[in-house]
């Protein structure tokens, strides 16, 4: 006797987790959490439209004052919908090797340099040490006392109330 089932035979090779008829389509099932902690590739990240990286290496502030390139179209028009002008320089990113004022290069040497023992300023410089001579010497019984706590409070101050 054969037994016959109403279940369709594509229905056991589909994961249960990709299709959910029962929910709303903005509903979230399946191991959508896992994917979306994965994050975007980098390619995804920093290309546009499959651009080198090293295309965005100019900053807006460097292109406003050293002035690369002006590549912007010189036709541009106001947009009442997005309230601006448009197309904007951003959409035409700049295509030149970016500004090296050789600051890197002047820190490396910097962090890389040995460095002295004792640290040097104008002032140490400038103003050498007094000998020890020159310093007075406190009496030695001033010296014990002030060393060690006091045990009883001075009289000039308050006794503690007690209630």
């Amino acid at each position: 006797m054969q037994f016959l089932t109403a279940v369709s035979p594509q229905s056991f090779y589909t994961p249960s987790w990709k299709v959910e008829t029962k929910y709303s389509t903005r509903v979230l099932s399946g191991n959508w959490v896992e994917e979306r902690r994965k994050g975007l590739p980098y390619k995804h990240l920093i290309t546009h439209h499959q651009e080198p990286s090293h295309h965005h290496l100019i900053s807006t502030y460097d292109e406003h004052y050293n002035r690369h390139n002006d590549n912007l179209p010189p036709c541009r028009t106001w947009n009442g919908h997005k309230l601006l002008w448009l197309p904007e320089k951003a959409d035409f990113p700049l295509l030149a090797p970016p500004t090296n004022y050789g600051l890197c290069e002047q820190l490396k040497q910097r962090w890389l340099a040995p460095k002295a023992g004792l640290r040097e300023s104008i002032y140490t410089s400038s103003y050498p040490q007094p000998p020890l001579c020159s310093y007075p010497r406190p009496p030695l019984c001033t010296m014990s006392l002030r060393k060690h706590a006091i045990p009883v409070p001075p009289p000039c101050l308050h006794p503690v109330p007690r209630f």
